[in-house]
């Protein structure tokens, strides 16, 4: 795969330089992820290798009226706990493809929904882990959330970018020593201050994959509930949360989905049938017993469940009197996010703090790091330097009262996990044991 991109991002000086080279990717047969429906963005993702690096190509085409992945990207560069580009080609749209752009404009004879011009568009990222479900420890698998969460908060008060797409698929586990979890796929991201402004495109009012949106993304009343905000990503994170430790195996293997999450995925599902359903989610207790992990982590998880749906109910209840016109929806506000933040933040790191410190297995890396035995002899500063990052992040964002110890482009498709799930060891998965003829939707989307 050939291609010549005018930047270049310059891991050495973490800045972006200009190109004038022709870059070869030798990508495998197959690639590792493809969207077909006939309605999305066509989304297809290849694995590739570079000067001895393995990456991940992502060819899509973006809609008419939406932003460029790559600008978010560029812009979040060096942000940590967001997947990095590489590079990237924003391309021809279909338009200039037929060769319209120059030709006079025809006579409009559009419906109500007109077809929309897309370009084509392709971003270059290292190849991360897993998904979050294949973490070695519960407490690799909050340290990643905690991580993930610190990208999101950076995004949002300091870069003024929204993810809106928080999925299984989107939150994947990282190799490198400094960071357990990413988010990747900011396609459907938009900026804060064009939310607050009402500048929406087509289907924004309910962007995001279904089976995780949040009860006031599912209820699609921007007039009564304003635009899509940080809390609703953060619900999406919960959500994905939920369905690892009640939908998947002590191996990390996907389970039959019983109880919530059956009628989460239900595919009959209306997006108001599912938002009535999560309703009645987040205002109980769920009676089902957790099956990602077992004993003392269990019992820490199920009370950390329990205190993000006490957490999250508090806005159903604006949400519903909104609804209800009992009163109106409160407009974002800077101070109440970090407020939101300091408090989800807190709740995380308390579950923490409870957990054994066993690190799991690590993924092969994919740049040169540290030998395995200089990592291993770090181990006993690895929790020192993980509270020093945290203290940063708390610190930037006032949540410092915790302590911390050492498609369619509305996605509205169901999330289904893999079939046929075949017995895997309780460790992380290397880059070696990936087997990339079974990629499916679900598995890291890019």
């Amino acid at each position: 795969m050939r291609m010549k991109p005018a930047e270049i991002f310059d891991h050495e000086t973490k800045a972006w330089k200009a190109n004038t080279e022709e870059l070869l990717f030798t990508v495998d047969d197959k690639p590792v992820f493809s969207r077909r429906t006939i309605h999305s963005r066509g989304t297809v993702c290849w694995s590739g290798k570079y000067k001895g690096k393995t990456y991940i190509v992502k060819d899509y085409w973006r809609a008419e009226g939406r932003a460029k992945e790559s600008q978010f990207l560029r812009e979040l560069a060096g942000v940590k706990g967001v997947g990095q580009m590489f590079t990237y080609d924003d391309r021809e749209s279909v338009r200039a493809g037929r060769g319209f752009v120059d030709a006079a404009d025809m006579v409009s004879d559009d419906g109500e929904k007109p077809v929309l011009d897309r370009w084509s568009t392709r971003v270059v990222l290292p190849k991360y882990g897993d998904t979050l479900d294949k973490a070695g420890s519960a407490r690799q698998l909050l340290c990643a959330i905690r991580d993930i969460l610190e990208g999101h908060i950076e995004s949002v008060l300091d870069k003024q970018i929204l993810h809106r797409d928080i999925s299984l698929g989107n939150l994947l586990l990282s190799p490198f020593d400094f960071e357990e979890g990413v988010i990747i796929d900011w396609d459907l991201a938009k900026r804060m201050g064009e939310l607050i402004a009402g500048q929406a495109t087509e289907g924004d009012s309910r962007t995001g994959t279904r089976v995780f949106q949040s009860v006031k993304v599912l209820y699609g009343s921007p007039d009564l509930l304003k635009h899509h905000d940080h809390m609703d990503d953060l619900e999406s994170i919960y959500y994905v949360l939920y369905t690892i430790l009640y939908g998947y195996d002590l191996h990390g293997n996907p389970l039959q989905f019983s109880g919530d999450l059956a009628l989460w995925n239900d595919p009959a599902n209306t997006a108001k049938t599912l938002s009535t359903i999560k309703l009645g989610f987040l205002s109980y207790r769920t009676p089902e017993s957790l099956t990602r992990f077992t004993g003392a982590e269990a019992q820490v998880l199920a009370t950390l469940v329990d205190d993000l749906r006490a957490f999250f109910k508090t806005r159903l209840d604006i949400t519903m009197n909104a609804l209800a016109k009992m009163q109106t929806f409160p407009a974002y506000s800077y101070d109440a996010a970090n407020g939101d933040y300091k408090t989800f933040a807190g709740i995380i790191t308390a579950a923490v703090q409870k957990l054994p410190a066993v690190p799991a297995e690590p993924v092969a890396p994919l740049v040169p790091s540290p030998t395995t035995s200089l990592k291993r002899a770090r181990e006993a500063d690895a929790e020192s330097s993980r509270a020093g990052s945290i203290r940063s992040l708390l610190a930037r964002t006032g949540l410092n009262s915790a302590p911390v110890h050492a498609d369619s482009d509305s996605h509205e498709e169901q999330f289904s996990p893999p079939g046929s799930p075949s017995p895997a060891p309780q460790r992380r998965k290397s880059k070696a044991d990936m087997d990339l003829e079974e990629y499916v939707p679900g598995r890291g989307n890019y």
